[in-house]
């Protein structure tokens, strides 16, 4: 159904991804809102998407934008609750750690 609706896009592990790529459409769209790169500049960006993936990703965005924003949220509390469950190490446990 959703390659129907969305050419370029298909479902794989439960994310919306391009077709024969790893790149899921959430990536595509922080790199919009993030950086306010237009399909154009993406394409700059990621000259392997062609600009059809692109702007299909755009397209499944615009129509599902609530969906997605709580998505990008659930990823950042996750990793926000990663940072701070992680051990923190100093420059010197580091530097030791790079040495091995």
């Amino acid at each position: 159904m959703l390659a129907t609706e969305y050419p370029h896009l298909t479902t794989k592990n439960g994310a919306i991804i391009i077709e024969n790529t790893r790149f899921k459409v959430i990536d595509i769209v922080e790199c919009y809102l993030a950086y306010g790169w237009s399909p154009d500049e993406i394409h700059r960006q990621y000259p392997f998407l062609t600009k059809s993936q692109i702007c299909s990703a755009m397209a499944y965005y615009h129509d599902n934008e609530q969906k997605i924003h709580e998505q990008i949220l659930a990823d950042t509390e996750e990793i926000e609750r990663r940072r701070k469950n992680s051990k923190q190490i100093t420059r010197t446990e580091l530097l030791a750690r790079m040495k091995k």
